[in-house]
């Protein structure tokens, strides 16, 4: 099975203050053998975080051989389990699977079942993606307004790539009223985090205002 596993951006940090068992412990400690059959007993008590890991661990497993599918399945299986007891992390996942995946996995509509799931629960990355959704029109008619509010909101965790990408959107006024001093308030503040194309931006946007400033 071809699935896109570098776009697949799993969350790495977990909030363990809801479940603290063995499955967590050795997963964290990478002892993935052990972690794999504490996880099973946690997951099939109901523990949707054990649930989560227990996902992850079968879908790390896939190598690209015949046994993917299987895995794949298991994988599946566990994260939904998992995200119909509204685990957040496991609801992201299986949207960005169903989101990114190339091949006959996947599936628009349930992308953004799942992304408007995590939503609900104010996750900036579905948050990102479901924005992304509506940028493109990826499943969904394209719309830019609702593409700049989820922008926006995932924005407040100060992530630079949406900061630049909102910058762009209100200097060229995509989706929201344009606004300069706004976008270049994005692009400082996702420059400050180190993200290149958002200093270029900025330094161009300055620059312009300068010269208009001086004929002036």
């Amino acid at each position: 099975m071809n699935i896109k596993k570098l776009l697949l951006v799993m969350p790495i940090l977990f909030s363990f203050a809801t479940y603290a068992g063995d499955c967590t412990t050795e997963y964290e400690n990478k002892n993935y053998e052990k972690a794999l059959i504490e996880c099973t007993q946690e997951a099939e008590k109901g523990s949707s975080e054990a649930q989560y890991l227990l996902g992850n661990l079968y879908f790390q497993a896939i190598t690209g051989d015949e046994q993917d599918d299987s895995l794949y399945q298991k994988a599946i299986y566990w994260f939904t389990k998992s995200a119909e007891q509204g685990y957040v992390d496991a609801q992201y996942t299986l949207g960005t699977l169903y989101d990114q995946s190339d091949d006959e996995t996947q599936d628009s509509q349930k992308a953004l079942f799942w992304y408007e799931k995590a939503v609900e629960q104010n996750d900036p990355p579905s948050q990102y993606n479901l924005g992304i959704m509506y940028e493109y029109g990826h499943g969904v008619e394209p719309n830019i307004q609702k593409a700049a509010f989820w922008f926006t909101k995932a924005a407040v965790v100060d992530v630079s790539s949406v900061q630049y990408k909102l910058g762009i959107m209100y200097d060229k006024g995509d989706g929201v009223e344009q606004n300069k001093l706004v976008a270049n308030q994005y692009f400082k503040q996702s420059c400050e985090r180190g993200f290149e194309r958002a200093c270029n931006k900025l330094k161009n946007n300055t620059m312009i205002q300068q010269k208009s400033t001086l004929n002036h």
